[in-house]
């Protein structure tokens, strides 16, 4: 992303702050919801807090979404091989004690969006009350709007959601605009986040900071 923003970046305090409030959903609490939803990935966070919501009593369903993403890295602690992601998370889940009667699972979604349309075609989960969804911490906001555009209005959307390391450095609501990693990747979280709802993709609901609607721009002409 440096080359649509400035490699040397310097968040304001302004920026961080509003920053830090929508992207990791910052205050947001989480409750008893009815369906326990994990977007895929190979983060061993996945599996944890999703077994960490399971056993407190969070929900009693949990839905298993995500397939193969063709050439994308794979977490160095992933155990599941070149399975689909679901398929392994539900292995674990399994193992770490959650019944099989509460698990449903789909393994040809292949990115969030995706993750949720298929689950939503599958199980209509936007009937649901409430969803507690698992992803991410530097994702949450972005994933919110995912579900929020698939699903409209219906459900509350609490975030479960795990702090991520990559390239040795964990990113946290706290200390992300501390780093060159943390920087990079909420910003990249921000410019999707705009981008996709600029598109349709999902809702478009991300606050605006008008210093990158040229980065915006530029990154949504990159999609196409």
């Amino acid at each position: 992303m440096a080359d649509v923003v400035g490699a040397d970046w310097e968040p304001s305090p302004w920026e961080i702050a509003l920053l830090t409030e929508a992207i990791f959903l910052r205050g947001a609490q989480a409750a008893p919801c009815d369906i326990l939803f994990v977007f895929g990935g190979t983060d061993p966070g996945h599996v944890q807090a999703t077994l960490a919501a399971y056993h407190r009593g969070l929900a009693p369903q949990v839905v298993i979404t995500g397939g193969v993403k063709p050439g994308a890295p794979r977490h160095p602690a992933w155990p599941g091989g070149m399975a689909p992601e679901a398929r392994a998370i539900r292995a674990q889940l399994i193992a770490g004690g959650v019944p099989r009667s509460r698990i449903r699972w789909e393994e040809r979604s292949r990115n969030s969006l995706e993750n949720v349309r298929a689950a939503q075609e599958l199980w209509a989960i936007g009937r649901a009350g409430s969803i507690l969804f698992v992803g991410k911490s530097f994702a949450a906001g972005r994933q919110r709007a995912t579900l929020r555009g698939v699903l409209g209005a219906g459900p509350a959307l609490l975030p479960w959601s795990f702090d991520a390391t990559g390239d040795g450095v964990t990113v946290r609501a706290g200390t992300w605009s501390g780093t060159a990693v943390g920087r990079a990747r909420v910003l990249g979280e921000y410019l999707r986040w705009r981008a996709y709802g600029r598109r349709g993709d999902i809702a478009d609901d991300a606050p605006r900071i008008a210093s990158f609607d040229g980065a915006v721009a530029a990154f949504s002409a990159r999609l196409g």
